[in-house]
């Protein structure tokens, strides 16, 4: 239970901060001006970041791209080694015959 005898602490209460005089509207431009210079400038460097990225996106796409071509010409002629010897290894077993090919199963 709380002590009703004893006195009770209410909410600390802070004032707003006021100002001593009101800004002149030329500096308030003068501190917009800069504001927004900071941030053209910082958006130019974001863009120029960005390009970088995409330049280096670009390269490596093109190494993708020439490892792939490279991958497909290397593939192409492994299919041709495979058929050459598919039918070789149907001339082998057409000229064994019948009987030799069921022999060695």
């Amino acid at each position: 239970m709380t002590n009703p005898t004893a006195p009770s602490r209410g909410a600390d209460i802070l004032p707003f901060p006021t100002q001593s005089k009101p800004e002149a509207p030329e500096e308030r431009l003068r501190r917009a001006l800069i504001t927004l210079d900071r941030a053209v400038a910082a958006q130019r460097a974001a863009v120029t970041d960005w390009q970088a990225a995409i330049g280096s996106l670009r390269q490596s796409m093109d190494g993708l791209g020439a490892s792939v071509n490279t991958y497909h010409g290397t593939l192409g002629a492994l299919s041709g080694k495979v058929v050459g010897l598919g039918e070789a290894a149907r001339q082998l077993q057409a000229q064994a015959g019948p009987g030799e090919a069921d022999q060695r199963r």
